[in-house]
């Protein structure tokens, strides 16, 4: 959850003032920060299809989007996404 607050927060001063939008940007770029802070591409990977799976789908409404999920409108189509 830690790795997840430290990559939404950013979102916000990128221009993403909506909450949900600042959420699902940051949901995308979660394996980036847990990498620059020293976990493996594995442990990283795997740690945004566990946020991805367990917490984002228990946020309420202001933070969670029905357009985040894979050819939403909010995916950046990066290649290595968590959906």
């Amino acid at each position: 959850m830690g790795v997840g607050v430290l990559t939404h927060e950013p979102m916000h001063m990128s221009g993403h003032a909506d909450e949900a939008q600042a959420e699902c940007a940051s949901v995308q770029r979660i394996d980036q920060t847990a990498v620059l802070l020293g976990a493996s591409e594995a442990e990283a990977l795997g740690l945004a299809h566990s946020h991805m799976r367990i917490w984002y789908p228990r946020l309420s409404s202001r933070w969670h989007s029905q357009d985040c999920v894979s050819w939403g409108s909010a995916d950046e189509h990066s290649p290595l996404l968590p959906w």
